[in-house]
This record gives structure tokens, sequence and C-alpha cells, in this order.
């Protein structure tokens, strides 16, 4: 017998968001969380899997292709003429990331062994490069970059403790709270941060895909800020840490065009 013939359906525009909320999936539902990312007529994502090694789109220090890795893993590496302590980061060349359009950002990572003297920034942050990241020691709310006035992050001190911190900082006034729920992060071991901002200034963070239901707000004040893409890992004296990273994900409401 022959196959019967596929329906003709009216041709929809199912990369809207405006069908997915018709659907019966409630938006806290992990699929529609899923789905959402595939609207691309609403939604503006940028991934990079860094198959290709690190391009224009990011400014970097310390980071390289894994030679011989196909899935196109960084890795941190050590410059023969600079010291084992420092700093090494991924930034975004372009800003454009705004809380005000619920800004997301996701990685995967790992780190090769775990020393007593690191600490690894991850999210989003009004800044160009600095020497120490946004925060001289993560969980102490004076000790903050003055240069760096806005940021969202998650922050692993291992001075504190192998934990994420959930750090955001406003027009240079910064709350730091713990996510001490959040599972904790040991040398050799692979992890994911997933940081959620909005338009209220809020931020949450998700560690190994653990919500530890807290949430940090940072008030209206720098929602429509331009922040970018940051990673920055601090190695201090008398220590190291290896840090690998698989990819790095954001999205956010994608604007009009004018």
């Amino acid at each position: 017998m022959p196959e019967p013939g596929i329906p003709a359906r009216p041709i929809n525009d199912m990369l809207n968001r405006r069908l997915l909320r018709k659907s019966n999936l409630p938006t806290g539902d992990p699929l529609y969380r899923l789905l959402e990312l595939l609207c691309t007529d609403s939604v503006y994502v940028l991934r990079d899997e860094f198959d290709d090694g690190l391009n224009g789109r990011w400014e970097t220090r310390g980071f390289q292709l894994q030679e011989g890795n196909l899935e196109g893993v960084l890795a941190t590496v050590q410059d023969s003429d600079e010291p084992e302590e420092g700093d090494r980061y991924i930034i975004s060349t372009k800003s454009g990331w705004r809380p005000k359009r619920r800004a997301c950002v996701q990685m995967k990572g790992a780190f090769g062994f775990a020393t007593v003297q690191s600490k690894l920034e991850f999210g989003f942050a009004h800044s160009n490069g600095s020497p120490n990241g946004c925060l001289w020691v993560s969980g102490t709310t004076d000790a903050r970059n003055p240069h760096v006035p806005h940021f969202y992050l998650a922050v692993r001190d291992t001075i504190n403790a192998s934990r994420f911190d959930l750090a955001v900082a406003s027009n240079n006034t910064l709350s730091v709270v713990d996510a001490t729920p959040a599972t904790a992060v040991s040398g050799n071991t692979n992890f994911t941060l997933l940081l959620a901002t909005n338009e209220q200034g809020e931020a949450r963070l998700w560690v190994n895909g653990i919500h530890d239901n807290s949430v940090v707000r940072a008030g209206t004040g720098n929602v429509g800020a331009d922040l970018r893409i940051w990673l920055h890992l601090l190695n201090r004296l008398g220590g190291g840490v290896n840090l690998s990273v698989d990819y790095i994900q954001a999205w956010q409401e994608r604007a009009d065009m004018p």
C-alpha cells in the first residue's frame, strides 16, 4: 500500500515566541525554555563552540585551543615570559548585552586541578579588562574594583570556598549572596554555569543545573547598561589553576530594527 500523504498545513512562523506562548506548556517548564531558544525571530542567540579557536569576537589572554581536540575546547596557557600568577580572560569585543532585554549567559568548563589561590568570574560586566577582575575577594562587599561600575557575575574564590557566589553591582553599589545550596565545584570536575538577568535588575544563578532559590537585585539603575560577556580567571601569587572552556552561549530579547 502506498504511504499516506502528508496533510497540507498552513505555514506558521514557528520561530516567534507568540505562538510558543499559545501552547499549553507552562513558562517554567524546561521544555518551554529549550524551545524559547529556538525562537530566533524573538531572541538573539550567540553560541561559540570554539571549533576554530578564538576569533575576533573575543578579547583574550592566556587561553588557546587545545592541541588535537576536535570539539573546540579552550584551555589556559602560560606564556614563557609570564609568571604563573596573573589574569587570564575571555571577554566579548562587543557590548550590547542588557538586563532589560533579559540577557542570559551560560558556559561549560572544567578545572584541571584545584588550589587555594584562584578566582573565577563569569557573567556580564561593564569593563575592558582589569588585572584583578571585578572583585578583589568574593563575598566581601567592599572588595570591589572601582573601575567596573556594573556587573552580574558567578564568582568562585578559593580563598572562601569551592562554591560559586552570585555577585551583582549597579552604579558602584555591590550586593553579594552566597550560593551555598548550589553544588560546590572542585578540581578535575566538569561544571556548567547559567546566569540570568531581567529588567528589574535581578540576577539568578544555576550551577550544574541547580538553582539555589536566591535572587540578587541590583535595582533598575543599570538595566540599560551595555555589558560584555565576561570570563576572568585570576591566579594569585604562589598558586595556579588550569581551566578548560567547552563553549560559551548567551541570549537576550531581540531588539527592534530602527
